[in-house]
């Protein structure tokens, strides 16, 4: 149980997607605290887990840049502490699984390109979600793979 925190991280040449950590329990989630540094590792979501950023309010902050794949049955959950803060997923993320962007006041950013996660994804009731690309957010035009809470507003926000 408990949480991984990247602050004010750098990481050196061995530090690459080869190296994986796994959320392994309910309780257990990666938090960002303003982190400046692209976190390469891979991520497994082996259990209802979460990646939260508790401080920053940048595309350039709080970047997890390494693959994830979300296991079946399970439900990875992307948040932000408050509305000035920032999460960026710029790894493919991958799996059986399913992504929650709801009961998120922030903003998070999907960039992977070729995102394929098959267990659809949940939207809304606060905060920004944006799909940088089309191969961001899989089924986005279709009913039965995104589901939106209400309220949610759509807005069309340029790729950064």
């Amino acid at each position: 149980t408990g949480d991984l925190c990247f602050q004010t991280a750098t990481f050196d040449s061995t530090c690459t997607a080869d190296k994986t950590i796994t959320l392994a329990n309910d309780t257990g989630y990666i938090s960002f605290w303003n982190c400046g540094t692209k976190v390469p590792f891979k991520l497994v979501a082996a259990a209802n887990s979460r990646v939260r950023a508790n401080s920053g309010n940048s595309t350039t902050a709080n970047i997890w840049n390494g693959p994830v794949e979300v296991q079946s049955g399970k439900t990875l959950k992307l948040q932000t502490a408050d509305a000035s803060k920032t999460l960026n997923m710029s790894g493919k993320i991958t799996g059986a699984g399913a992504l929650s962007l709801a009961d998120n006041p922030g903003t998070i950013y999907l960039r992977g390109t070729a995102n394929a996660w098959q267990g659809g994804t949940t939207i809304g009731n606060s905060g920004t979600v944006v799909a940088s690309n089309p191969g961001a957010l899989p089924g986005w035009d279709t009913a039965e793979k995104v589901s939106v809470r209400e309220p949610f507003t759509a807005t069309s926000v340029p790729s950064v």
